[in-house]
């Protein structure tokens, strides 16, 4: 079966009801920002080692999503769907009942699991849905939901753990879920599938070691519980296992990971950006949202509206883009706008006991620019010279890289927080931490992310781009 004869009316609704998936998934990866300190006062845990169950989403994602095309080959688009969904909407629940971090950190991963399925497949499902003359054109359309998810996050998240207990941010997609279930058993067809690929097994197993591997060691750096000789030999077996995975990718046909596509320039000079920017950005919300409600002692819904203004600025200057490259060029905005990035977060560094909140508001609001228009190149840049048979491969690899990038960013912002907490003999950061201290803590840590910025800004400035001719007005849109 297919859309072909479907109104382009009831097409619309259909869109909205797949992207619907997308909007829960990225609700889902900002809202619990805002909700770090009441959960780990609930959970009886330090508030900086609650950046677990932030960043083992994020890993699930990325370990998971270069699959998800195949198991929608496999399985169908509309049963793999659905059944991410109801994975998605289950491990909700269970992370919401979450009695301990342990237990939060296992349902939070195959919560991942279920979002690294829903997203891909439903970018898949559109392009079923409309014809290729059409999908232009509802670009913008559907695009509102995900534009929303980002903006709602923190100003949910933030009045649901003021006004309730924390587990209802999780809670809510109980009743969303089952809904879009339900619609989708409903209106969705089950397409024809194409002609199965087989699935590279020893390929997503190395990936996935490799990446867990890694990400295990960061996150546990300063855990008592683990040794450092321990952790340095899990590090260096983490790295020989993605350089064997590197050169297993390179050598197969078909793979997981398709590594042929670092002979596009753009897709390389993509991905070092991607991995640059997240590296020193990643960790800034949960950061910012740490420092405001445990040494401004700001409620998490106030700290939600402090937050916001990153998001809203990022979406006032979307559609402003395309005019902004006309006008500078598309070269020169690449080495202009890591300025909006790396000068905000510098300026957080100057923070004291009597910073208004409305200054850190303002800070984020400039800092959002410049994250809307990192998006945005990252968004189009690996893709430019990339056939459009290995679109899907490229997908898959960009996803990957942007997760795991988020993930090892929050990770290092705070493994940098703790050390200089612990420099300043803060052993456990609490509301009735020294507060001196306490800010002297973020402003270093904020004068070493800020640093690490710069190391994009170098980059973009000093890194030769050539043919990018083809980057065009209609492409940026």
């Amino acid at each position: 079966m297919d859309y072909s004869n479907v109104p382009y009316s009831r097409k619309i609704l259909l869109a909205f009801l797949v992207v619907s998936v997308t909007f829960m998934e990225l609700l889902d990866t900002t809202i619990i920002n805002t909700a770090i300190p009441p959960i780990s006062k609930a959970l009886n845990v330090d508030v900086l080692s609650l950046k677990a169950a932030v960043t083992v989403y994020l890993i699930s994602l990325a370990i998971f999503i270069p699959i998800s095309g195949w198991i929608a080959e496999t399985f169908g688009t509309k049963r793999t769907i659905i059944s991410a969904v109801l994975l998605f909407t289950v491990s909700s629940f269970l992370c919401g009942n979450s009695k301990t971090i342990e237990e939060l950190i296992i349902f939070r991963i195959i919560q991942g699991v279920g979002a690294a399925l829903m997203t891909p497949v439903s970018r898949l499902i559109l392009i079923h849905i409309f014809r290729r003359d059409e999908l232009l054109k509802v670009s913008s359309i559907v695009g509102i939901p995900i534009i929303f998810g980002p903006i709602v996050g923190p100003l949910l998240g933030g009045f649901i753990t003021t006004n309730f207990e924390w587990y209802w941010i999780f809670y809510i997609n109980v009743p969303i879920g089952i809904i879009v279930v339900i619609l989708m058993s409903v209106f969705l067809k089950t397409l024809k599938q194409h002609e199965k690929v087989k699935f590279d097994f020893p390929g997503f197993v190395l990936f996935g070691l490799g990446l867990a591997s890694v990400s295990f060691v960061f996150e546990n750096e300063g855990n008592p519980v683990f040794k450092k000789h321990t952790l340095i030999i899990l590090l260096i077996t983490g790295l020989l296992i993605l350089t064997i995975a590197v050169i297993y990718a390179v050598r197969k046909k078909n793979a997981v990971l398709d590594f042929s596509l670092f002979k596009y320039y753009t897709f390389r000079f993509g991905i070092i950006m991607i991995f640059l920017g997240y590296l020193s950005i990643g960790g800034l919300a949960l950061i910012v949202n740490v420092l405001l409600q445990m040494v401004f002692g700001l409620n998490p819904f106030q700290s939600g509206l402090v937050t916001f203004t990153a998001a809203v600025s990022a979406v006032i200057i979307k559609p402003l883009i395309v005019k902004i490259t006309t006008i500078l060029g598309y070269k020169n905005l690449l080495k202009i706008y890591p300025f909006f990035i790396a000068i905000p977060i510098f300026l957080l560094s100057f923070i004291n006991i009597g910073t208004s909140p409305f200054f850190v508001s303002a800070l984020l609001f400039v800092f959002g620019f410049g994250m809307s228009v990192h998006i945005n190149m990252i968004n189009l840049l690996p893709y430019t010279q990339i056939p459009e048979i290995k679109v899907s491969h490229a997908t898959s690899f960009v996803c990957t890289m942007l997760q795991f990038s988020m993930s090892l960013g929050i990770s290092i912002g705070v493994f940098i927080l703790d050390k200089n907490l612990l420099m300043y003999n803060i052993a456990r950061l609490t509301t009735s931490s020294d507060k001196t201290d306490a800010l002297a803590s973020f402003s270093t840590t904020f004068i070493v992310l800020g640093i690490l910025s710069v190391c994009l800004l170098f980059f973009n400035s000093f890194f030769k781009l050539r043919e990018l001719s083809f980057v065009s007005e209609e492409i940026m849109e």
